[in-house]
């Protein structure tokens, strides 16, 4: 049997996580059960290392959106 880790989103508190689950999953942040075929699959790859790498990559890309928001909308702030 081949392992296929699948790269999801929490649908509840926007957590990106990886699991080789089948059918549920615990999100890591907010402890919310999942159904996995309600969540939306980014990524899927039979390599552990390339679902890690492409973990942290969209990692990456939230934190800047993130922070492009917060320069673009900070002066509403002042």
């Amino acid at each position: 049997m081949v392992l296929v880790y699948k790269l999801v989103r929490c649908s509840n508190c926007g957590l990106f996580q990886v699991t080789t689950s089948e059918k549920s999953l615990k999100c890591q942040k907010c402890q919310k059960s999942k159904v996995l075929s309600s969540l939306k699959i980014f990524y899927r790859t039979e390599d552990g290392r390339d679902a890690a790498r492409k973990l942290s990559e969209l990692k990456e890309e939230e934190a800047i959106k993130k922070e492009k928001f917060s320069m673009e909308f900070s002066h509403y702030t002042r």
